[in-house]
């Protein structure tokens, strides 16, 4: 009865093993080609391209000369002076840039996904894309005024009490005479280091000049000075003699004026000549004096320091001018970049040189004329500037040190006058002595998509189109910009910025910025293998999810001011910014096997959006053979077989009951003929019964 028990169970094995290998479902990927017929038969999507984002930050600074600039050298010390504004100008300089990457979806990298599956398989996919239309970032902002409206009611009640606060004493003075050669000294001596001054520019151009000719025509050994180089260092002797010279007349007079004024030596208002007590100094100048020891007297050394200066400074306008006619490129001579930089130079020093004969003549003289006047009424009013900016710095002193401290301000009140005493310093000395620099800012954001490149090398070095040209009046629009439609913002606009088709006459006197992507070579050969397996794996059957395998690469901003042709090789100084790089159309696509051959498979990726590279993956699968489906197969034989023998015992149990049903119907008939015949023979014995009794029975016997 169980014959079919054996065979059955391998069937039925094989049977599920089939039927998991054959109906299994697939992940299919293809790509999209642009021109040719589509069907919309799956979901499509994009392998992105990585965009090199670059933000340049330019700054200008507009500076302007103090008031009275040319007097800062009187009243400030040199290393401070040398650093004030001279001249109006507006400079621009590029800030330090900084790279990004984004991806955007890839005109040649497009794919259509779909599942594959039979008609007892479930089936889903489930692809997430980025949108603009999410929220990713949410800010809010409050600002309290409470802090604003104390801060503005201190200062209310500061400004109050400071205007009680009253500066020191100053020394009490003298007579006229003395008070007028006091002054007449301070004149000669700022009109002797504003002289110096010039020259010390000039010497410091024709410096420059000098080196600069160095470099077109060497001396014989690099130890060996060149004729311009000693005469530079010539005229900066001189220079440091009148510096000398200066420095010991303003010890001079600074002692005279001391002992003039010590409170113990004799008044200068004491009584005239002969009165016991007068002051032999201001003896000396009175009006009839003979003159005799005025080098003891106030002034009596500046007197001469202008002569002696003027004198040295004529001496070092010659030097600068033979410089400069030595630094001078020679005629005809070949025009490179050290000898336009000589030449450039050579002018500055001539103009440096024709500075120092403008300055003379811009302070006059000891004799009596219109420039030393006019120089001498605008030195007063500097030098009441200063004198202010000179109480301001006492008064800030006391605070600082608590010599003289307000009864009635708190220590934060006191901390916001010192503070604000400190900035009304800062800002007279730069309206009227050194100068005021304003600052402004300026980005520019740009973009470069590299094309794909070779695995073999092919497009494995790229250079961007001219991105923007800085020159010194400003920034210059190029094609490029213009493309990208960057907004340049009108007060960095150059303003002799020529036609930006022609990107030769945009770098005239400016440099032209770039951005060059190269790809780190050594992994050429990876990328290589893995592009030749990929186009094997796709010849043998049906692809899944493609992705991409991105290149390493080396981001380069620079500056230059010739255009970059095959094999450019920027300098070190003309690299802005650098930065390490993943692109992905510098690699090579990749893509996984549409299916693992399992029962169940399950992908899920995750891309970087920005280079298409995989984050993230896993692989689910079930094994076509494994104990849960044997297990399941021997179940199902063993449910075909207790099948079976439970439709036999039915059946032996049915036919038992009909043969006992039979044999049951058969008694019942049996036991029916048997009361017939019981009955027959009963009605018998009955009838021969009644006939006996019927007929006469014999009278028994006595």
């Amino acid at each position: 009865m169980f014959k079919l028990r054996k065979p059955l169970a391998p069937t039925l094995l094989a049977a599920a093993i089939l039927c998991a290998g054959c109906f299994k479902s697939e992940n299919v990927v293809t790509k999209v080609k642009p021109d040719g017929d589509m069907r919309l038969d799956g979901v499509t999507y994009a392998l992105p391209r990585t965009v090199v984002q670059v933000r340049i930050p330019f700054k200008s600074i507009d500076a302007k000369p103090g008031l009275y600039e040319r007097y800062a050298p009187c009243f400030f010390p040199k290393s401070i002076a040398d650093e004030r504004v001279r001249v109006e100008k507006t400079t621009f300089s590029m800030e330090q840039p900084t790279f990004s990457s984004s991806g955007e979806p890839d005109p040649d990298e497009h794919y259509i996904a779909r599942i594959k599956g039979g008609y007892f398989e479930n089936k889903t996919m489930f692809l997430e894309f980025n949108s603009d239309g999410i929220i990713t970032k949410g800010e809010a902002s409050s600002e309290n005024k409470a802090i604003d409206f104390a801060i503005k009611t201190a200062r209310t009640a500061i400004s109050v009490a400071a205007g009680g606060f009253t500066p020191r004493t100053e020394r009490a003075g003298g007579d006229e005479a003395f008070d007028r050669k006091v002054r007449e000294a301070e004149v000669n001596i700022c009109r002797s280091v504003v002289v110096t001054d010039a020259a010390a520019a000039a010497v410091a151009s024709a410096t420059a000049a000098a080196k600069a000719a160095r470099k077109v025509v060497p001396p014989a050994t690099p130890d060996d000075k060149t004729p311009a180089e000693v005469m530079a260092e010539e005229a900066g002797t001189l220079v440091k003699t009148a510096e000398l010279k200066i420095a010991a007349a303003r010890k001079k007079e600074q002692n005279r004026i001391d002992r003039q004024t010590e409170p113990s030596s004799p008044s200068r208002s004491t009584p005239g000549p002969g009165v016991e007590g007068a002051n032999p100094a201001v003896e000396q100048m009175k009006p009839g004096n003979d003159g005799k020891n005025t080098e003891e007297m106030v002034g009596g050394t500046s007197s001469h320091l202008l002569d002696d200066v003027i004198n040295l400074a004529e001496q070092v306008r010659g030097k600068v001018k033979e410089v400069a006619q030595a630094a001078k490129p020679a005629a005809g001579a070949l025009e490179t970049g050290d000898t336009k930089a000589a030449a450039e130079a050579a002018k500055a020093a001539e103009e440096a040189a024709k500075g120092i004969a403008s300055t003379i003549k811009l302070v006059g003289s000891n004799k009596d004329n219109d420039d030393a006047e006019a120089f001498a009424n605008e030195f007063e009013l500097a030098r009441k500037v200063n004198k202010r900016i000179e109480e301001l710095r006492e008064n800030r002193e006391d605070l600082t040190s608590g010599v003289r401290l307000p009864t009635n301000l708190s220590a934060d009140a006191i901390k916001l006058l010192i503070e604000q005493a400190e900035a009304t310093i800062t800002k007279l000395e730069r309206t009227y002595f050194l100068g005021t620099k304003d600052s402004d800012t300026w980005t520019g954001d740009f973009r470069f998509v590299p094309v794909k490149a070779d695995p073999s090398g092919v497009n494995a070095v790229q250079t961007s189109q001219m991105l923007i040209v800085q020159t010194k009046g400003g920034l210059c629009p190029t094609v490029e910009s213009n493309r990208q439609e960057i907004k340049i913002k009108p007060s960095f606009v150059a303003k002799d910025c020529p036609d930006p088709s022609y990107p030769d006459g945009l770098l005239k006197g400016g440099e032209g910025v770039w951005v060059r992507v190269s790809r780190v070579r050594d992994n050429d050969g990876f990328l290589n293998g893995m592009a030749v397996a990929n186009a094997r794996d796709e010849q043998r059957g049906k692809r899944g999810f493609y992705y991409r395998i991105p290149a390493a690469a080396i981001v380069t901003l620079f500056k230059s001011k010739t255009l970059p042709g095959d094999g450019f090789k920027p300098e070190a100084k003309n690299v802005a910014a650098r930065e390490n790089m993943k692109v992905a159309q510098l690699g090579v696509t990749a893509s996984l096997p549409a299916s693992s051959s399992g029962r169940t498979t399950q992908y899920t990726i995750d891309f970087n959006e920005a280079t298409g590279a995989m984050k993230n993956f896993k692989l689910a699968s079930n094994a076509l053979l494994e104990a849960s489906l044997a297990e399941e197969a021997g179940g199902a034989v063993t449910d075909v077989i207790t099948a079976k023998k439970a439709r036999d015992a039915a059946a032996e149990a049915e036919a038992k009951a009909a043969a006992d049903a039979a044999a049951a119907a058969s008694d019942e008939l049996n036991q029916m003929k048997q009361l017939l015949e019981k009955l027959k023979t009963e009605n018998a014995i009955n009838e021969e019964l009644k006939k006996k009794a019927a007929s006469p029975q014999p009278t028994p016997e006595p």
